[in-house]
């Protein structure tokens, strides 16, 4: 619809980044502001753990995105957030360039001197320079966690330009009971007989 009505004069900008970094900023977002955006409710809904209905919000958007991409492929213009913080002034000077529009450097500094309009990050507001320590927040997050979103996300992260994220071999609830009576047998075993529950000497 939107195509038909703006007919050559359409444009559309994609801005993608890392899925993980995705999965940490909205639950920033989310427990900053108490609530969930209407758009996540059916995620939550179906899945208990917000990390993970992030993960696969992500995956649903971004292949959306991707489709778009495919089909109004000469209207697209495909960014990476990594590239934009890493080298501002380049990445906007090509999203100009392929709006055709002239250069300024206005376009680094006023986003940076005026408030934010309408619904947004929050961490945007007073922000003064942009912050390269948002890029790669997720490593922080647990093994067992990563692992788990990276089996949902890894399907769709190459077709947006990042390296798969490494699934650790995380045992179940059956191997971890099975390890633990192992261990358990081993040290009985190991420990002099005076020193086990309820021995004595003959």
């Amino acid at each position: 619809e939107i195509s038909r009505v703006f007919g050559k004069h359409l444009a559309f900008v994609v801005l993608v980044r890392h899925p993980l970094d995705v999965v940490i900023s909205v639950r920033d977002w989310c427990q900053k502001s108490e609530s969930y955006p209407p758009e996540l409710h059916p995620y939550i809904q179906q899945d208990s753990h917000p990390l993970t209905a992030f993960a696969r919000a992500w995956v649903d958007v971004t292949r959306r995105l991707l489709d778009l991409s495919r089909a109004q492929a000469e209207r697209v213009f495909f960014l990476r957030y990594e590239d934009l913080v890493a080298d501002a002034r380049t990445q906007m000077q090509r999203l100009l360039s392929f709006l055709g529009l002239p250069w300024s450097d206005d376009v680094l500094e006023a986003p940076l001197e005026s408030e934010p309009d309408g619904f947004g990050d929050w961490k945007t507001w007073g922000m003064q320079h942009i912050e390269r320590d948002r890029v790669g927040r997720w490593k922080q997050l647990s093994t067992t966690t990563i692992t788990e979103l990276a089996a949902i996300v890894n399907p769709l992260i190459h077709a947006v330009g990042y390296e798969s994220i490494e699934e650790a071999d995380i045992p179940t609830e059956e191997d971890a009971l099975r390890r633990y009576l192992i261990a358990l047998r081993l040290q009985a075993i190991s420990s002099p007989k005076d020193q086990l529950p309820g021995a004595s000497d003959p």
